[in-house]
C-alpha cells in the first residue's frame, strides 16, 4: 500500500524542461488491490507526474485506464515519474504492484 500522488500539468515556457509552478489539476490515492482511477483528467499537451511513497505501484494512462498489478511499468517506493504529452482526457490508473 501506497501514497500516490498524480499532477497534471504544464511545462514552463521557452522548451525549459520544468512544470509551471502550479499544477492544473491534482490526485492522490492510497494504493490498494484494485486498479483505481483519478477523476481529473489530462488537457491536450499535458504532462503528468506520478509519485509512489511507502511502496511500488503499477500504472496504466488513457481515457479509460485500468492498472494491472502484473503487467505494465511500475514505480518503484519513493519513485517519482514523468509522462507526456497527454491527450485531452487521458487519466491514471494504479494498483498495487505484484
Amino acid at each position: 500500500m501506497a501514497d500516490v500522488r498524480i499532477r497534471f500539468g504544464s511545462l514552463m515556457g521557452a522548451g525549459a524542461p520544468v512544470y509551471a509552478a502550479h499544477p492544473k489539476q491534482t490526485a492522490k490515492f492510497t494504493s490498494s488491490a484494485s486498479s483505481q482511477a483519478t477523476t481529473v483528467a489530462a488537457e491536450a499537451g499535458d504532462y503528468v507526474t506520478i509519485k509512489a511513497i511507502g511502496g511500488p505501484v503499477a500504472f496504466d494512462i488513457g481515457p479509460a485506464p485500468v492498472a494491472v498489478a502484473t503487467s505494465g511499468d511500475v514505480i518503484g517506493d519513493g519513485e517519482r515519474m514523468d509522462f507526456g504529452p497527454l491527450q485531452t482526457g487521458d487519466k491514471v490508473a494504479i494498483i498495487d504492484a505484484a
